[in-house]
């Protein structure tokens, strides 16, 4: 169906910045707060009248990235120039609403910066799948894309802090090891005073400038005269596309042609080997090419930096990555316009030249780091590419999902999911996993304790609960829809409750319960981390702070811990 976006959802505007607010205080907490890059300003607290604790579609409203996403479950203070859409969970998936609004292009106005106001997005329609079991579906194909890149680029992180840490602690506390392996300036390494640097480096070392060091610095062109953007295949480089992750982000690349290509590659020469250096503020922003650059090239701004035989690719790339290039870099940087850095200003540039045995033991290591992190690279260009062919045709209908009970809400599907939520979140989420798993759940004030149905004409399950937190409840009623799904599609499911059988489905859903909320290797972890075996007995008081970590009441605990062969007291 086609609908307004205000229909489905409840627009917040983010609030001013923490520290511009002298009637509302900061508060200490772990809740992260998001600027209009999108991206996390490295301050946490909250204000108090711009917290989102709700799933949530939070767009940048405007400036140069105006119209751009993103999606988060967790409490966040979105601040100026983000705009953040709440929709009604008994209409649609919020994580599926986020990629309909992902393949959406809004209209901005202003004459200066691009923007996008309040009404335009409340009156904004959007074409949104009726059954909230098909739009679970694609959330959760989508959904599992999307994790997997993220577990990738969290695993390229770690590999940048270690590149990082191993730089450091060789080439700027001069702890690279010496010929007995040690930590050189730590083993008392000879050190002599160096007048360009105005500090100690190792005494068989030397200092030449960056220009010494290489055997070109060249840059692409600007289309201008010279060929027209976007009517080709070859992607045009840019320094929007590096990120200071030291990769290449093609999202949102521009394109030329064959033609075009030969064109800039005359000047740019780009070849496998080469360091590609984003010249205008932020600096720091670097790729090391690593395959043959037969489908890419780059623009006026970019420079293509290649390295003479004696230095490896990876020592200079990651002198050009450190803070001491960029702090001085930045100091150097010119222009009105955009501040960025000349080509002779970084020829100039004073670089330690070490010792050549640590040179190439410094490549070996760096070039095995480096690989792993291309690999992830490659696999998440791959994924990404997938998603978003995938994208459009989900929305549209061109690409159906399978609609089979026994795929989605299978007993070992949903513990699968269950284990998967928690290395997603850390926790569980029981509300939200219900939703994921097309399973509706609702408050009711006339329940005593909580009921399942199966709602035929909207071919899902609905649970009805008189308090929502009441986690293993709900938890409970999604047993008996694994395991007495017959039952309750032909509503014998009550019935049954009051026979003598009673007692083993109720038995069984408790178990599912226990697994969904409980898992065993989470529980064990919990125990190991606390210092507690099998061997000892649990008083009431424990029972009850490993209750609240897992979000669950102390006699469901008990019985798990019990289960799981610890000594546990009687509670009621």
């Amino acid at each position: 169906m086609k609908t307004k976006i205000g229909n489905i959802c409840k627009v917040v505007s983010g609030g001013d910045k923490p520290d511009l607010v002298s009637e509302y205080k900061t508060i200490d907490c772990n809740i992260p707060i998001f600027g209009n890059a999108l991206d996390n300003e490295g301050l946490y607290g909250y204000t108090n009248f711009s917290i989102i604790n709700e799933p949530a579609v939070t767009i940048a409203a405007r400036g140069s990235n105006c119209g751009v996403s993103f999606y988060r479950d967790e409490p966040y203070v979105p601040i100026v120039r983000l705009l953040s859409l709440i929709p009604n969970k008994d209409i649609v998936n919020p994580r599926y609403f986020y990629y309909v609004i992902k393949n959406r292009k809004f209209k901005s106005s202003g004459s200066g910066q691009p923007q996008i106001t309040i009404p335009q997005i409340v009156d904004c329609k959007v074409d949104i799948i009726d059954e909230i079991k098909i739009q679970n579906k694609i959330a959760d194909i989508l959904t599992k894309i999307d994790t997997k890149i993220s577990l990738n680029n969290k695993i390229c992180n770690e590999i940048d802090k270690l590149a990082k840490a191993l730089y450091d602690y060789w080439f700027v506390q001069f702890d690279f090891p010496d010929e007995n392996a040690r930590p050189y300036k730590s083993s008392n390494g000879k050190m002599i005073y160096n007048e360009k640097l105005k500090r100690n480096i190792p005494y068989n070392w030397a200092v030449d400038s960056v220009k010494s060091c290489i055997t070109h610095i060249n840059t692409g062109l600007n289309p201008r005269d010279n060929f027209i953007l976007n009517n080709g295949n070859i992607k045009y480089i840019t320094v929007k596309n590096l990120t200071t992750r030291g990769s290449i982000d093609f999202s949102n690349c521009d394109t030329i042609d064959e033609v075009a290509q030969k064109i800039v590659h005359k000047r740019s020469d780009i070849s496998k080997g080469d360091i590609l250096f984003a010249s205008i503020a932020p600096l720091g922003r670097c790729y090391l090419i690593q395959e043959e650059p037969k489908t890419w090239d780059i623009n006026e701004s970019v420079f293509s930096i290649r390295p003479q035989s004696t230095i490896p690719s990876e020592y200079l790339y990651m002198f050009l990555m450190s803070e001491t290039f960029v702090k001085k870099a930045e100091n150097s940087s010119t222009g009105s316009v955009f501040a960025g850095i000349r080509i002779k200003t970084l020829e100039d540039m004073p670089l330690v030249i070490p010792d050549n045995n640590i040179l190439q033991l410094f490549k070996e290591k760096m070039s095995k780091i480096f690989q792993q992190k291309y690999i992830m690279e490659c696999e998440n260009q791959k994924l990404i590419e997938i998603r978003d062919f995938l994208l459009p045709m989900l929305m549209n209908g061109q690409v159906t999902v399978l609609d089979s009970d026994e795929d989605d809400l299978s007993e070992d599907k949903i513990i699968e999911k269950s284990l998967e939520f928690w290395q997603t979140h850390g926790k569980m989420d029981i509300d939200q996993f219900a939703r994921e798993n097309g399973i509706l759940v609702y408050k009711d004030n006339e329940q005593r304790k909580g009921t399942v149905s199966y709602n035929k004409e909207k071919d899902l399950y609905e649970i009805a609960v008189k308090d929502p937190r009441d986690n293993f409840t709900i938890a409970h009623e999604i047993g008996h829809i694994l395991k007495h799904k017959k039952e309750l599609k032909n509503g014998t499911l009550g019935r049954k409750s009051e026979e003598s059988g009673s007692k083993l489905m109720e038995y069984e859903a408790d178990n599912l319960a226990a697994e969904i909320l409980m898992p065993e290797e989470y529980v064990l972890k919990y125990m190991q981390d606390e210092n507690k075996t099998d061997k000892e007995f649990l008083d009431e008081k424990f029972i009850k702070e490993c209750a609240k970590h897992f979000d669950v009441n102390p006699p469901a605990m008990n019985i798990r811990l019990k289960n799981l062969g610890f000594k546990v007291p009687y509670l009621k």
